[in-house]
């Protein structure tokens, strides 16, 4: 299976351990002379390694490559995390319930799009950008307050999304006791 960038490479912890250990059989087997029987053994166990490796990657890339690839991917989800949970912590949970839930007393049906839409006209948040409410609603279907009733096409990305009401269940008063 050819890929076209090594981006796009499936690369399993697997791999990256087989990876390391090629580069380990290799450096090791460099520091001896090539004409040493040290150096002969080593190598060729380096290039049973290699060649098992390669033939898992379809010899498109070097295990260098497939190690730097791998840290550079981890580095990356590192940061996503991080930069997720601070996110997470700076947003006040408890009063976008409220404002979600005030925007679904008076539009019985929305999108999350169109809460965040609300929400701005309404001034709670800086943009209509659906990340403000989308994982609020989750959390808030998640407690019982809001389900999801059907699927529409968006008005603003024209993709197909979910629909928000209240839970018809439970009393307007007793649903800011669950927020």
């Amino acid at each position: 299976m050819k890929v076209k960038s090594i981006k796009d490479l499936d690369i399993t912890e697997e791999m990256y351990r087989r990876a390391l250990e090629v580069e380990s059989a290799w450096q090791l087997a460099s520091k001896f002379d090539a004409r040493s029987l040290e150096f002969k053994k080593l190598n060729n166990e380096w290039i049973k390694l290699d060649d098992a490796f390669q033939d898992e990657v379809n010899d498109e890339y070097s295990t260098r490559e497939i190690i730097i690839e791998y840290e550079r991917r981890m580095v990356e989800n590192k940061i996503t995390k991080e930069t997720r949970r601070e996110s997470n912590e700076t947003v006040n949970k408890k009063v976008r319930y409220s404002q979600i839930v005030e925007c679904l007393i008076h539009t019985s049906r929305l999108t999350a799009k169109e809460c965040a839409v609300k929400m701005m006209q309404k001034g709670y948040i800086p943009t209509s950008e659906r990340n403000f409410t989308a994982p609020r609603l989750t959390e808030l279907e998640n407690k019982g307050v809001v389900e999801v009733v059907g699927k529409t096409k968006c008005n603003y990305t024209h993709k197909m999304v979910s629909v928000y009401r209240l839970n018809p269940n439970i009393e307007i008063s007793d649903i800011y006791k669950l927020l």
